[in-house]
């Protein structure tokens, strides 16, 4: 028996079997046909080429939004927007007049962009390059017409096990025979990643040398919660997680009850449990699980797969397609948050070289060329407040200053709008994030001027403790259950209760059943998360009471390290299954 681990990549456990999948390699496909074409004939096969892989993926992405969802549909939109543009295209063709095969003109090509992603400082941007990988697949599978796929050839339920995995590798899998996936390469947001929680299939994945610890048909155990692999277990740890793999399928069943119920403590109390959301297809998803509402928009995704910046009409097409759908259920709109670790194409900022305390968010109100990305926002939001029961949030605030700056562009672009005949809400809530220890300890005299806050707790951690929660060799060091977090959220609800404001979390610390009865006995107001974890937090509340929270919370406030709170709340507190 041997234990492996990974990044926990999609929650569960798995029991069974490893099918050990080598990719086809660039130098193993076929291509010496290829190399006596004259560059006329090889410009016209890669035309046709790419055609044939256009077809190909757009069938790819029908599929994809019929059997997991349309979000991961995306996936093949993107690599349809590469094979279209015409600069790859025409490095290629470049490639080709200068005598070079077409087959080592494609990777050529694809090589240099795959560089160019790698290079970037964003997790995401990285792993974008394996689209460009995916795409060079396509075109000369296309141009040779080898097997696309393999793995389709599965009749028996595996573990899946590979180096890497390709969007169309994962997507084209029976997924009736796929119990799990392992990949030695990857992160938390791989395309893998995302189709294995939408599938709701374990998976662990960034496994050093993966390949070369298991063998075909090795007996595996997944535990994708914590992201453990054991190989070939003995009887006894066997029986354990078979005991165990029984009772998370009992937990989701039994959760299931929950996701239509509302979120009320056993003294009375209710708690508004709403989802984070980063795309108008995510609306569906959270009114299935039960979400009360819209608590964080990232209106992120409006950006990321664009070469231009969006428009103010298609802004407000997408805003009030989300308002519509949620009918009376609050959406916040959360404003463009970019810079630290997020970056988006169609907008080159500053190179920083701490990114985290530079220029982002709500600090672009100081500039004047990216101001107006933020009034195209909040003009494009109001037109379609009517729509819905919108509020708007401003991310990365520090200063009180900022407030009122921020209000003061709200009530002019409101003023123009009417002025010009649009139809806007009477009452639209403006409210800002909580990420910056400044404002909260400020917050009394803030919380005039705003009608709420919403605490980001995955920056604030990040901020009271100095520690970069993007920085893997100080991750000890961040942790949300450290007090100082509790103390500083502790200080922003008094304040905005004093002036009968409203308080929600719409960081990490949400999804955290640990966590539940603390926020509790804070007085949070709303809680907002991740869609999965709606029903898990909703059957958490109803376990708790008011009383018995505040009487926690007490001693958690005094307690001098996150160690100790959270074993604290694992011995005093109801705590999820």
């Amino acid at each position: 028996m041997k234990i492996v681990v990974g990044i926990p990549a999609s929650e569960g456990i798995a029991i069974g079997k490893a099918l050990v999948y080598e990719r086809e390699s660039n130098n193993e496909i076929d291509t010496l046909q290829l190399s006596s074409l004259t560059p006329n004939d090889a410009i016209k096969r890669f035309q046709e080429a790419i055609s044939i892989s256009i077809s190909r993926l757009g069938k790819l992405a029908r599929k994809t939004e019929v059997e997991i969802g349309p979000n991961e549909a995306a996936i093949f939109d993107a690599q349809i927007l590469i094979c279209e543009d015409d600069d790859f295209q025409q490095s290629v063709i470049k490639k080709i007049n200068q005598g070079i095969p077409i087959d080592k003109a494609i990777w050529i090509v694809v090589d240099f962009y795959i560089s160019k992603f790698a290079e970037m400082d964003n997790d995401y941007f990285k792993e974008r390059a394996l689209d460009i990988q995916d795409v060079g697949n396509q075109i000369i599978k296309a141009l040779t017409g080898s097997n696309p796929n393999a793995l389709m050839e599965l009749t028996e339920k595996k573990i899946i096990v590979s180096r890497v995995l390709t969007p169309s590798d994962t997507v084209e899998l029976p997924k009736k025979y796929v119990l799990g996936f392992l990949t030695e390469f990857g992160g938390p947001t791989s395309h893998v990643a995302i189709i294995a929680r939408a599938l709701n299939v374990p998976a662990v994945i960034g496994i050093p040398e993966l390949t070369h610890q298991i063998s075909q048909g090795d007996l595996l155990i997944i535990d994708g919660t914590n992201g453990h692999v054991i190989i070939n277990p003995d009887t006894k740890t066997l029986g354990k997680y078979a005991v165990q793999q029984k009772k998370m399928v009992q937990n989701q069943q039994e959760l299931q009850k929950f996701a239509k119920i509302q979120a009320k403590t056993q003294d009375g109390k209710l708690i508004k449990i709403q989802a984070n959301i980063g795309s108008v297809d995510e609306v569906y998803r959270a009114m299935d699980h039960g979400a009360d509402g819209i608590g964080l928009l990232r209106t992120e995704f409006l950006y990321l797969e664009k070469k231009d910046l969006p428009t103010e009409n298609e802004l407000f097409d997408t805003f009030k397609e989300i308002l519509s759908a949620m009918r009376e259920k609050a959406v916040i709109l959360r404003t463009l948050d970019i810079g630290g670790d997020k970056d988006i194409p169609s907008l080159v900022l500053p190179k920083e070289e701490n990114p985290f305390l530079g220029l982002r968010g709500s600090r672009f109100i100081s500039d004047a060329q990216l101001r107006r990305i933020i009034i195209t926002q909040v003009r494009a939001a109001l037109r379609a407040s009517s729509f819905g029961n919108l509020k708007i949030m401003f991310p990365m605030v520090s200063t009180l200053k900022e407030v009122l700056d921020l209000n003061t562009l709200v009530n002019e672009c409101r003023s123009d709008l009417l002025a010009n005949g649009y139809n806007i809400a009477t009452s639209v809530e403006i409210g800002i994030m909580v990420e910056v220890p400044s404002i909260a300890l400020c917050a009394e005299a803030v919380a005039p001027y705003v009608d709420f806050f919403s605490i980001g707790t995955n920056d604030l951690t990040q901020y009271v403790l100095a520690a970069d929660r993007t920085n893997e060799t100080i991750a000890y060091l961040y942790d949300h259950f450290h007090p100082s977090v509790f103390r500083l959220i502790q200080i922003v609800v008094n304040a905005a209760h004093k002036y009968g404001k409203w308080v929600g979390i719409c960081g990490e610390l949400a999804s955290e059943s640990l966590a539940t009865p603390i926020l509790l006995g804070l007085g949070i107001d709303e809680l907002s998360m991740n869609i999965n974890s709606i029903p898990k937090i909703k059957r958490q509340v109803t376990r708790q009471s008011m009383n018995k929270s505040k009487e926690i919370l007490k001693t958690v406030l005094d307690l001098p390290t996150s160690k100790d709170v959270r074993k604290f709340l694992s011995q005093n507190s109801i705590n999820d299954i």
